[in-house]
């Protein structure tokens, strides 16, 4: 065994001391809001996931990705069980890349497209064009 983990076994206090040291600069190197950090191709909702199990609001508010209102009033406004499955559906929203999710093609558009035509039509009250879809034909 190297001397130094002996040495650290046996000083439980400036091991754990150092250790300390070594976790608060990592947590502040790579923390999502460290400029250390590179965030140019996590989405947003990775940057949020990793912030962890309870994040900041300010730092959510940053990342556009706030605790939603429907969130509290689903929990019965609970701010620590609602912020708990925000955080779990962020985590579900980076494993699936939401926000690439509409640049993908989708491979079975050619087959599903004939069945479900789509139609630009006049402009509504608003000046919007109106879309129609009849479905199921």
């Amino acid at each position: 065994m190297p001397d130094h983990v002996w040495v650290c076994r046996q000083e439980q206090g400036p091991c754990r001391a150092r250790l300390a040291v070594i976790v608060t600069f990592l947590t502040a190197v790579l923390h999502p809001c460290s400029p250390c950090f590179s965030l140019s191709k996590m989405s947003k909702s990775c940057q949020a996931a990793a912030l962890g199990p309870a994040p900041n609001q300010e730092d959510l508010k940053k990342l556009d990705r706030a605790l939603p209102t429907y969130m509290l009033r689903t929990t019965g406004w609970d701010e620590r069980t609602a912020m708990k499955r925000w955080t779990e559906t962020l985590k579900w929203r980076c494993e699936i890349d939401d926000d690439k999710m509409v640049q993908r093609p989708n491979p079975d558009f050619f087959r599903i497209h004939p069945h479900y035509p789509t139609y630009l039509h006049l402009e509504d009250r608003a000046g919007r064009l109106t879309y129609w879809e009849i479905l199921g034909k």
